[in-house]
């Protein structure tokens, strides 16, 4: 039945007929399209409460974990889909509500900031190689060749929390080392310079650029810098035309980052600006050169961004002046990557390096994916790969499903024993975006049907 309606749909488009706006009530305005905002909002916040609590407190078997995130990735798809609701629940929220969620989320994100100025160093080792990447860069050293050991001496970073792999000293372990045997290894590394049992930056070379104007300053420093950049990339996002009961939508934004954060890596973490650059090329999809530039931005920066790239462009594909706006995403994938390309020719391999690492657990290459439902972890590759081309296929086949498909596709880690960490946290960051997006396109659609006669773009892909 879902397949005779996709094709009939799709035959639809074929010969001109009208067909559905990816969501029914993106060009209403009045009440009941904040009360449409306010219910798909309702229900991204519970899900995301829902999965920081099962994350966070729950003991799960290993088993089950991976499982864990699925009622979550399913209620944020219904969210964005088609029709805002589950079977028959139906929630609203007043305005007034919404307003006290977004302070309660500011605030939050306040007290974040915070414990972080008060704990003075993060909890995680990701800032860690970040800001040790940026002063190897400066002083002109290849940011592939920093390793954490050295790191945590150069910035004072006493937490155990380095990312060990099965080589060297922790080869013969059959699960993670312990922060004990790890602080063994980092003390003797740091005074022979080896660097054995750690991993070197994995991440794009542009990430090593994100802090770069204050890399040899203390942590307070780093904090404010990245909390400047989440504002001002906030302001990008949300800036220019909005609907009706975007309070809404901010407010899951802003609790998604609280929460998450809070939870997970006390500190504001560079990462999370390649996410909020990812928000920004759904939410401005309306603008080719804004939104072409953001995307590759967040993909120069982040091998997590890679996933969301394929349904942003299948959304885009048959988009009047596609053309443009891929020139405008090849150039700034180039500048971003070119240059570093000629300084290390083997920027490609480097880039690829995590594919390859022995992480735990099992010591496995794709190690930081492996799970036990799995075994061997290429497979999951494969399978994170196909879940990923069908995700692209809906998006480019079906207006009525491809925003949702902007949270769908981080169902790829739905195996993962670190989906419950942090990767899906793209996935609640993204969605509100992805509304917004969906909702400006459809406006600029509206807007130039009215003017030139022409169907709006949002009501299915052009002919």
């Amino acid at each position: 039945m879902l397949l005779r309606r996709w094709l009939a749909g799709s035959e639809a488009r074929a010969t001109g007929a009208p067909s559905q706006p990816p969501l029914a009530e993106l060009t209403a305005t009045g009440a009941d399209f904040a009360d449409d905002m306010s219910v798909r909002a309702s229900q991204g916040i519970l899900a995301l409460l829902v999965w920081v609590v099962v994350a966070v407190k729950l003991p799960t078997p290993n088993w089950l974990a991976p499982l864990l995130p699925l009622p979550a990735l399913l209620v944020v798809a219904n969210a964005l889909g088609p029709r805002p609701w589950l079977g028959r629940v139906h929630w609203r929220l007043s305005s007034r509500t919404w307003r006290a969620l977004l302070v309660g989320a500011i605030g939050l994100a306040g007290v974040e900031l915070g414990f972080s100025l008060f704990a003075n160093q993060p909890s995680v080792d990701e800032p860690v190689t970040l800001a040790c990447a940026s002063r190897s860069v400066l002083q002109g050293h290849d940011p592939y060749l920093t390793y954490e050991p050295q790191c945590a001496a150069d910035l004072h970073y006493r937490t155990p929390n380095l990312t060990a792999i099965a080589s060297g000293p922790f080869a013969h372990l059959p699960h993670g080392a312990a922060p004990a045997q790890i602080r063994v290894v980092e003390l003797r590394d740091q005074r022979t310079g080896g660097h054995q049992g750690f991993a070197a930056m994995i991440y794009p070379p542009d990430a090593a650029l994100l802090v770069l104007p204050i890399a040899f300053s203390g942590w307070t420093a780093i904090w404010c810098w990245v909390m400047a950049l989440f504002l001002l990339l906030l302001a990008a996002t949300w800036g220019g035309s909005r609907p009706r009961g975007w309070q809404a939508l901010l407010a899951w934004q802003l609790l998604t980052f609280g929460s998450l954060a809070f939870a997970f890596s006390l500190g504001w973490d560079p990462e999370y600006l390649s996410y909020l650059l990812l928000a920004l090329a759904f939410a401005r999809i309306d603008q080719q050169r804004i939104s072409a530039l953001a995307l590759a931005a967040a993909v120069c920066t982040n091998q997590l961004c890679w996933i969301a790239a394929p349904v942003y462009l299948a959304i885009v594909l048959r988009e009047a002046g596609v053309r443009r706006r891929l020139t405008w995403l090849a150039g700034g994938v180039a500048v971003g990557l070119l240059p570093w390309l000629v300084w290390d020719r083997a920027l490609p391999g480097e880039m690829l390096r995590f594919l390859t690492l022995p992480y735990f657990p099992g010591g496995d290459s794709l190690g930081a994916f492996a799970t036990s439902p799995v075994g061997h972890s290429w497979p999951y590759l494969l399978g994170m790969i196909a879940w990923v081309g069908i995700c692209s296929l809906i998006a480019w086949r079906s207006p009525e499903w491809r925003w949702a498909m902007v949270a769908v596709v981080w169902g790829a880690f739905i195996m993962s024993s670190f989906a419950l960490d942090h990767y899906f946290l793209p996935m609640f960051w993204l969605s509100p975006a992805a509304l917004l997006g969906a909702w400006r396109v459809a406006q600029a659609g509206a807007t130039s049907g009215a003017n030139r006669g022409a169907t709006p773009m949002a009501a299915g892909p052009a002919t």
